[in-house]
């Protein structure tokens, strides 16, 4: 099994489509995408996020506010699923508080968004899934 970097995005501005983070954030916010080069059961996305927590835990300020916010995610060929602590309709129970959380799903030759996808995955971050699925499934069948 390896585990390094096989595809990244750029920084991309975060504020623009929200401002759901702002108050324990701050302005000025980015987000940055890695694809990892990992073949891991789907049942590791929950270690993955107690994982991530707990690293977001580390950069906590004095008042309990994150400075770094983590979601790691599934990319198969069919779908994108986001792992979240946030229980809503929409989300499946996992195991440990954590949930899985459908993004997208392939089809037509592109994502498919659900009413529920974020808007920046929706209009700002498709198209760099889309290659990103193309790059790592390429990877795959070398």
């Amino acid at each position: 099994m390896s585990c390094g970097v096989l595809f990244e995005s750029p920084y991309w501005g975060f504020s623009k489509r929200t401002s759901y983070y702002r108050n324990e954030m701050g302005d000025n916010l980015v987000r940055k995408f890695f694809v990892y080069d990992l073949y891991a059961p789907v049942g590791r996305i929950v270690s993955a996020k107690l994982l991530s927590n707990e690293i977001e835990a580390e950069f906590q300020d004095a008042q309990g506010n994150r400075r770094v916010n983590m979601d790691p995610g599934w990319l198969s060929a069919a779908k994108f699923i986001l792992a979240s602590t946030k229980n809503y309709s929409h989300r499946i129970h996992l195991d440990k508080g954590i949930y899985a959380d459908l993004t997208f799903f392939y089809q037509n030759n592109n994502w498919q968004s659900l009413p529920w996808t974020y808007p920046d995955y929706k209009e700002d971050y498709r198209f760099w899934f889309l290659n990103a699925r193309k790059i790592l499934f390429n990877s795959q069948k070398k």
